[in-house]
């Protein structure tokens, strides 16, 4: 098996493209990227300065005018708090990011291009026809009107470019979180500058203040038709309500309260006939004899019983005694003469309660739904009291005007252009076209992933690049015909990469024979059979037995198997010149998998080296099998064409198994010129086409 450690000492770099510290990357490896991607480099430097340099040469001188508004608080804040450090509600950020916007917007861009097309001129490549139509277009769209002319679509051509310039002359931004916004208005003149951002100003006052008026007209004919609908719904609420009162015959809304105090009235009645049997001239004798009583017992308490004062008293209280008897007498005759009718009296005021009662029991049912009626009534009547008292205030603000913005500095005529110099654009645009043209370069090489170094071999397989062979022409190099080439051109970069992977080979030590070599790939046709073959006769050079065995039936290149009958007689050997060994087919030994154990044991003693080709490996894993048997694995990539991604894969296949890559098929000129560090680059440096 391969000695890793004999072919790389140096160890597994990370993988170039997914390398997670960018900033590893030293300054060499960052020229080494530019000289590899010199003509992308160049040609996009030389593309970009040349535009950047015309630009700067043909871009007309513009000036720029300055104004600064600010956005009005609520009539009841502070006209600076907008300014102070205070937090702007939510109503009024929504409000100052309207103002922006409108600003901003395309409608007003097209009244501004209306307004400044006689001022500033038409865009470029008018007729002359262009305020007219413009104007008429404008009209058709905004104030309805027919248009006139025949050449509208062009009309509209020109006026979109016109708005177009206009949205990209005038800039508006809002300064941080507060309500000050600036107004940056371009121009080719001093003059007109300072015209555009005025016309922005105006135009956005005019505008807000016609959409302002036009919203109030409107809300103002709103509610004058619901303080009309309101007055026609409380109108049928009073209909209603008299109506009702029609049909359940109500004296008044209060009929209830009329009935309560008819039976306090009754009530009143039964208790004066109640007590109108007793009588005045009773009451006021009893009075008089309490009078008395309270007289002589205050004196008996000073005087004594024989004080004239007292025995008069008791005259007198003895004589109203007698009296209230007799009254009393006259008052019983007097009640039981009456008492009769009285009773009488009373029965009948009972009665009259008890229908008034039922009378108010039957109104009470009647009010409840009249008091619905009332009461719905009255929301109409406060419905349409508040609507007129809207009305009355959005009459009052119809033509009330308070601007929502303030010029708080108006723009002033510019004394110097607002773009730099030529110069100092060519200056900026060639560091800039530098640095894109390297970001290009960069990025290509990110994009290429395909193997093109022992570098990439390392990272992406983890496995030591042996040898680095160049392209081989076709017509010269064949399976069948490899050998004699190779005696033919010793001097040829080809046969000098065949030779040093053979060196490579035999420097790994391994004492026994036969030596037995997997050759297989990574994808198909990457000319595994020219390196195995190849190698084969390198060894027969060096005075070695070497047989290739071919188990990829579908390699191309191969003569059919019926023209692989000639086998060798044992101990058979061709003559090479010199006596010298030649590698051992007139046409490569093609077996099964199934046979190749048997078959080593019986070529162990006839061979050096046996070479064994293998399928691809990711379309067949007889090389990993084989692995077992073999002292060498080598894997052959096609320089320049083999995906990284197809290697990574390669390499999980044979985890666990040392092996050696071959770049094969490498544009030695290319890759020297690109510098990508191996020995070739290095090497060529001496020579002078001394491709095959």
């Amino acid at each position: 098996m391969l000695d890793r450690a004999n072919y790389d000492s140096v160890g597994v770099r990370p993988d170039w493209h997914d390398a997670p510290n960018p900033s590893g990357a030293g300054l060499s490896d960052l020229l080494r990227v530019l000289r590899r991607r010199s003509t992308a480099f160049v040609c996009s430097f030389l593309l970009l300065a040349f535009l950047t340099t015309g630009y700067a040469l043909l871009k007309p001188v513009t000036y720029t005018a300055n104004a600064v508004v600010m956005v009005e608080p609520k009539i009841d804040e502070d006209v600076f708090s907008g300014m102070s450090d205070q937090r702007l509600s939510a109503a009024e950020e929504i409000k100052i990011s309207t103002v922006v916007e409108v600003m901003k917007s395309r409608n007003l861009a097209e009244k501004i291009a209306l307004a400044l097309s006689d001022d500033l001129g038409e865009p470029s490549g008018t007729d002359g026809r262009f305020l007219a139509s413009a104007r008429s277009a404008f009209q058709s769209v905004f104030g309805g009107g027919q248009i006139a002319g025949a050449s509208l679509s062009e009309d509209d051509r020109l006026f979109k470019e016109a708005t177009d310039k206009v949205l990209a002359d005038i800039k508006v931004r809002r300064v941080s979180r507060s309500r000050i916004i600036e107004i940056a208005a371009s121009a080719g003149s001093p003059d007109d500058a300072v015209r555009k951002a005025n016309a922005q100003i105006e135009i956005y006052l005019d505008t807000m203040r016609r959409e302002r008026h036009q919203a109030r007209k409107k809300r103002v004919e709103n509610l004058e038709g619901l303080v009309e609908e309101a007055r026609r719904e409380l109108l049928n609420a009073d209909l209603n309500v008299a109506k009702y009162m029609r049909e359940n015959n109500l004296i008044s809304a209060s009929q209830d309260a009329t009935v309560l105090n008819r039976i306090a009235r009754l009530e009143s009645a039964l208790t004066e006939a109640t007590t109108e049997s007793i009588s005045r001239s009773l009451n006021q004798l009893l009075e008089e004899e309490a009078e008395i009583k309270e007289r002589l017992a205050r004196l008996s308490v000073i005087y004594g019983p024989g004080y004239p004062e007292i025995v008069d008293l008791r005259e007198q209280l003895f004589s109203k005694e007698l009296e209230i008897s007799t009254e009393r007498q006259r008052v019983m005759t007097r009640t039981r003469n009456a008492r009769a009718q009285i009773d009488e009296s009373a029965a009948g005021l009972q009665n009259e309660i008890r229908s008034v009662r039922r009378q108010h029991f039957a109104a009470l049912e009647a009010n409840a739904g009249l008091k619905e009626l009332e009461r719905e009534a009255q929301a109409r009547l406060s419905q349409s009291n508040g609507l007129s008292e809207q009305l009355q205030r959005a009459k009052n603000a119809l033509y009330q005007h308070r601007d929502d913005i303030k010029v708080m500095a108006k723009p002033v005529v510019p004394a110097t252009p607002a773009n730099s110099g030529a110069a100092g654009l060519i200056a900026i645009g060639s560091v800039g076209s530098l640095f894109l043209s390297a970001l290009l370069a960069f990025a290509l090489e990110a994009v290429d992933t395909n193997v093109r170094s022992s570098d990439h071999v390392r990272a992406l397989m983890g496995a030591p690049t042996l040898s680095m062979i160049p392209r081989a022409p076709g017509r010269k190099v064949q399976v069948d015909n490899i050998r004699e080439y190779l005696a033919e051109n010793t001097q040829s970069d080809f046969t000098e990469a065949i030779r040093n992977l053979y060196l490579e080979l035999i420097s790994s030590g391994v004492s026994h024979n036969p030596r037995i070599v997997v050759v297989t790939s990574v994808l198909p046709d990457e000319g595994k059979s020219i390196v195995a073959n190849g190698l084969s006769a390198m060894a027969g050079f060096f005075d070695q037995r070497a047989i290739t065995i071919n188990l990829d039936n579908d390699a191309r290149g191969r003569p059919p198997v019926a023209a692989q009958s000639q086998q060798l007689e044992a101990g058979e050997l061709p003559a090479g010149e010199n006596g010298s060994s030649l590698y051992s087919v007139e046409g490569p030994r093609t077996v099964s998998l199934r046979d190749l154990p048997g078959q080593l044991e019986d070529l162990r003693e006839r061979w050096d080296i046996i070479i064994v080709e293998a399928p691809p490996i990711l379309k067949a894993r007889d090389a990993k099998v084989l692995a077992s048997y073999a002292d060498d694995v080598l894997v052959v990539m096609e320089w320049a064409k083999t995906p990284a991604g197809a290697v990574k894969a390669a390499k999980e296949v044979f985890s666990g198994i040392d092996v050696g890559v071959i770049l094969n098929r490498v544009n030695l000129m290319t890759h020297a010129r690109l510098a990508y560090g191996d020995s070739v680059q290095y090497a060529q440096q001496s020579k002078k086409n001394r491709f095959i």
